[in-house]
C-alpha cells in the first residue's frame, strides 16, 4: 500500500501550481504558462493587488485579452492598482469595439478611447482614424512611429470569426495575434 501511496502523493504535488510557482514563471517570462497556470490560484488570492495585477500582464503578455476582465474588477484599493485595471480595461474594449466593426462592418471613425502602449491600442487608434489602405479583405496600417507595418484580416474558424492582426518590421512577419 505505502509503494502506491508514495507515487501518488509525489505526482499530486507535480500538479500543484502555487503562488511561488506563478511569480517564478512570471519573472522568467513564462507568461503564458502563468496567465494559464495562474488562473488555478485565483480564487485563492483574488484579494491580492500584486497577484491580480501580474495576472493580468502576464495574460496580457500572452495574448489572452479575456482573461482581463475578471481580475480587473478587483483592481481597485490602490491608486497604482485602479491605474492597471483602467489599462486593462481599455485593451479590451479597444479589442471588442475593433472585433464588433470589422467583423459586423460598424463605422466607429471618430471614437475616442485613452491610448495605450499595447499593439491592439495602436491598431485601434490607426483604424478609428482611417489611417490605413484598405485591399482584398486586408487592412494594412503603417506605424511610422515605431518603423512597423501591421495587416489585419478576418478568418473564419469553426465557431467564430477571427480578427487577426500580423506585426511586421522590414517586412519579415515578426508575430501574429489572434481576438474571438
Amino acid at each position: 500500500m505505502k509503494k502506491i501511496i508514495l507515487p501518488l502523493a509525489m505526482f499530486t504535488s507535480l500538479l500543484s501550481y502555487d503562488l511561488t510557482q506563478f511569480y517564478k514563471d512570471y519573472q522568467e517570462g513564462e507568461y503564458l504558462t502563468a496567465c494559464r497556470q495562474g488562473v488555478k490560484i485565483f480564487e485563492e488570492h483574488k484579494r491580492d493587488e500584486n497577484y491580480l495585477s501580474l495576472y493580468s500582464f502576464a495574460c496580457l503578455k500572452s495574448n489572452m485579452i479575456d482573461r482581463l476582465a475578471v481580475p480587473l474588477i478587483g483592481l481597485r484599493e490602490t491608486k497604482e492598482a485602479r491605474a492597471n485595471a483602467s489599462y486593462f480595461a481599455t485593451i479590451l474594449l479597444q479589442k471588442k469595439i475593433l472585433y464588433h466593426s470589422v467583423v459586423d462592418n460598424v463605422d466607429i471613425s471618430g471614437l475616442v478611447l485613452p491610448t495605450t502602449d499595447y499593439i491592439l491600442s495602436r491598431v485601434f487608434d490607426m483604424y478609428v482614424n482611417k489611417e490605413y489602405s484598405f485591399d482584398d479583405k486586408t487592412y494594412t496600417f503603417i506605424d511610422t512611429q515605431k518603423d512597423l507595418k501591421y495587416k489585419m484580416y478576418i478568418e473564419h474558424g469553426e465557431k467564430f470569426k477571427i480578427l487577426i492582426i500580423e506585426k511586421y518590421k522590414d517586412n519579415q512577419l515578426i508575430q501574429t495575434y489572434e481576438y474571438y
